[in-house]
């Protein structure tokens, strides 16, 4: 199997995980490296998914009124929605957490 890596994630890697999900469902994690997909642990798989990757449905309170957009996240996406949530709420984390559904306070702090 390899020897299992550490350290930061490639986009590559991400797209494999992603991948995984989207054909599996976001369960059995140790399977993604028994198969040779990745030579990341199960709970590094899961924790990826879980604090970076997932789908979340960002709410914006736009021009014309509440509209809701479906992002498929990627870190960029979800980070760039964090840093602008915090520029016009500052450390309201609870708030911002508001407009990422399935996100709780403590995890868009630690995001």
């Amino acid at each position: 199997m390899g020897e299992i890596k550490k350290g930061p994630w490639k986009t590559e890697e991400d797209e494999v995980l992603m991948k995984h999900v989207k054909d599996y469902g976001a369960k059995e994690w140790s399977s993604i490296r028994s198969k040779g997909l990745l030579q990341r642990t199960g709970k590094s798989c899961c924790l990826r998914w879980v604090n970076k990757l997932r789908p979340v449905v960002i709410v914006v309170d736009g021009d014309w009124g509440l509209e809701k957009f479906w992002f498929l996240c990627n870190c960029v996406m979800l980070e760039r929605t964090v840093i602008e949530l915090q520029g016009q709420f500052g450390n309201k984390w609870a708030r911002i957490a508001t407009y990422l559904p399935g996100r709780t306070d403590n995890d868009v702090k630690n995001f």
